[in-house]
């Protein structure tokens, strides 16, 4: 049993690939000269980086943004892409003689290339599955890594998908057995998508699935190797993933709450016992992920919050947020954080680019048993031995957050107590706004909006 609200028509059909927009890459480079590391500029992509430590006079770091994308997955995963035991379900451009209508769709054909829009079938729900009309989609920095980073056998997905994994709306159709919600009400996802039935994924934390080989998707969810939101209409496996919209958010100011505030919250939360009266706290990286991370800070701890940016206009949008510190590219970058801290250096730093470069700066800027938190996926190293780096300082990953804190995430949203900067595009200049970001040119975050109220 399908059930679709009144007067829609549900089908059908494909076709044509539209157009190519070439992105244009902009690189921000870290200089460390005698242990004191900087962010400056250089118009001309870099190398890929050497894993490397400050220990000469002077070192210069490479490409923040052309680093080598690195393979995180867990190892489970690992063994279950090394056996080829992963059974896969890709969507496919569907065409139907004689037939005129579809809907259009964001997709990644093949890795190394721009995502085009086509015409692809509406999504029809099976059993437990939910359609949702498409509010708004936020574009990310990790789509790039995708489109321009990723080969064959780096993910165990592959194109071809619809992008966009940070998505809100309203329930369009729903199949047998859904029972949460009703058409027509609005909605948010939660995008990874794990078995459902593991430890991790029962408490919600389904990005942390333990049973990858279970999914359709290993570490994957919506907009990476499954169907995103960057379509009319987003076809969602289960009602699990859905999160009701509290009163008083809209699906555009949600969507980028669903990963730009969620993973910041997630990654500050979990070193919340840190960042107490008289704690400091480093963000590296205030665009579309960390200026809502500068309103979290601000929001849920006492910590004084130091923003790092080579642009200006997202130091001035850190600063807004609730920044005690921006700081633009300089020598001096690591001593001014330490002198800003007293001498101590910060007890917690997250790092939203993950370069070596970055990577080697927060570490020189932690204070000893401090937390280097890596959020960026711009390929960071490091060679860590007894000595590089101050005692008891923990340096992990982290991957998006778990539902319950969604619903927390989304709860702060509603009341006004964090909120995204956008620029809004239509689907038609999708292509469009993945450009402007790759060049560095949108504050906070960029959305697509398939459809209006």
């Amino acid at each position: 049993m399908v059930v679709v609200a009144p007067g829609t028509v549900v089908v059908v059909v494909v076709v044509v690939t539209v157009t190519v927009v070439e992105g244009v890459g902009r690189v921000d480079v870290v200089v460390a000269t005698g242990g004191r590391t900087a962010l400056a500029e250089d118009p001309q992509p870099a190398a890929r980086p050497v894993a490397t430590i400050p220990t000469a006079p002077s070192l210069t770091f490479d490409s923040l943004r052309n680093a080598a994308t690195p393979q995180r997955y867990s190892p489970a995963l690992q063994l279950a892409m090394a056996r080829r035991e992963t059974s896969l379900t890709y969507s496919r451009v569907g065409r139907a003689e004689g037939r005129d209508v579809g809907m259009r769709a964001l997709r990644l054909l093949d890795w190394k290339s721009d995502p085009v829009i086509v015409e692809v079938d509406e999504p029809t729900p099976g059993p437990g599955e939910v359609v949702v009309r498409v509010g708004a989609a936020g574009a990310c920095h990790s789509d790039l890594h995708l489109m321009h980073d990723f080969e064959p056998g780096m993910a165990p997905w592959a194109p071809p998908f619809t992008l966009g994994h940070e998505n809100a709306g309203w329930v369009h159709a729903v199949g047998e057995g859904v029972e949460a919600f009703d058409i027509g009400q609005p909605v948010a996802v939660h995008g990874g998508w794990g078995c459902g039935g593991c430890d991790p994924c029962r408490s919600g934390n389904e990005p942390y699935c333990e049973n990858p080989t279970a999914t359709q998707a290993p570490g994957g969810g919506a907009g990476l190797g499954l169907d995103g939101g960057m379509a009319e209409l987003m076809l969602v496996p289960s009602e699990r993933h859905l999160v009701a919209l509290p009163d008083g958010l809209d699906p555009v100011a949600a969507a980028p709450l669903t990963d730009a505030g969620l993973t910041p919250y997630h990654a500050i939360r979990r070193s919340r016992h840190k960042l107490t009266e008289g704690s400091t706290a480093v963000l590296i990286g205030v665009g579309g992920l960390g200026h809502l991370g500068v309103q979290i800070l601000k929001a849920t701890t006492p910590a004084k919050i130091v923003a790092v940016d080579s642009r200006p206009e997202a130091l001035a949008l850190a600063v807004a947020g609730g920044a005690d510190l921006a700081l633009a590219p300089s020598v001096e970058l690591a001593s001014e954080i330490r002198t800003f801290t007293g001498g101590r250096g910060a007890d917690v730093v997250v790092d939203f680019v993950g370069s070596d470069a970055t990577l080697a700066l927060g570490i020189a800027v932690a204070r000893m048993r401090g937390d280097v938190t890596v959020v960026g996926i711009a390929g960071a190293s490091f060679n860590w031995t007894f000595f590089s780096v101050p005692y008891e300082v923990s340096l992990q990953t982290t991957f998006w957050g778990s539902l319950p804190e969604l619903k927390e995430v989304l709860d702060l949203g509603a009341r006004g107590i964090i909120k995204a900067t956008t620029t809004t595009f239509s689907l038609a200049d999708a292509p469009i706004a993945y450009q402007r970001l790759a060049a560095g040119e949108i504050e906070g975050r960029a959305v697509i909006v398939p459809n209006a109220q």
